[in-house]
């Protein structure tokens, strides 16, 4: 049985309680790294965890995962409070963030034209231990600034697959939904593997070089 336990909805919070500081910008926060001289905090007195409504949280005892809490409020029932743990808060929310490959740093069509491309993807953490053992590692903490160059790190990889098959003529007159038809799994599979679901890859403009757009 777990010493970590979720209290009623009429159960009192402590004023010493283990609580993120997650912001708007940020996927993950790890408490109680993430603090400033957080060494100095007396974690024997943490007896409480608050995740907060758009939150889950991951406990780890000396790096050993023990569970994941949904929102609410619990009560730790050891003498030692948190001590020896860390608990990384995450963002339940849905995650959408743009992307973008400039043209000149784009990926080359069968005849050697350097395309480029925008959209966005939109995305949920779901495999919430293979996140943290893939991408947030030992930072304390992670934010949609520091995942935006892994997406279109994805995204270009997945676009090579697709555009040297064809020409910069053939490529535009493939519509946005038979090109995304050909490289959404791709990056389906490889956000799976940094722990993320994805719930909608949108394909914006291509960069197409202007000697080259078929009117």
């Amino acid at each position: 049985m777990s010493y970590i336990v979720k209290l009623g909805i009429n159960e009192k919070q402590e004023n010493n309680v283990a609580q993120s500081e997650l912001s708007e910008e940020l996927v993950a926060w790890v408490f109680p790294h993430a603090l400033e001289k957080w060494e100095k905090i007396n974690l024997k007195k943490r007896k409480q965890i608050l995740v907060k409504l758009n939150e889950k949280a991951l406990i780890y005892n000396k790096e050993n995962f023990i569970q994941e809490l949904s929102s609410g409020l619990y009560r730790v029932n050891r003498k030692e409070g948190l001590e020896d743990h860390k608990i990384v808060f995450l963002e339940k929310n849905l995650i959408t963030l743009k992307w973008g490959i400039p043209q000149m740093q784009g990926v080359l069509t069968s005849d050697n034209i350097k395309v480029g491309a925008s959209g966005t993807v939109s995305l949920t953490l779901s495999g919430t231990e293979v996140f943290v053992l893939n991408v947030l590692k030992s930072k304390t903490s992670f934010s949609r600034k520091e995942l935006r160059p892994i997406i279109n790190n994805i995204v270009k990889s997945a676009l090579r697959e697709v555009f040297p098959q064809y020409s910069i003529e053939e490529l535009q007159k493939l519509s946005k939904d038979e090109l995304l038809m050909f490289f959404e799994p791709i990056i389906v599979e490889e956000l799976q593997k940094l722990g993320f679901s994805s719930q909608d890859i949108s394909l914006g403009a291509l960069g197409i070089p202007p000697e080259y757009r078929i009117l």
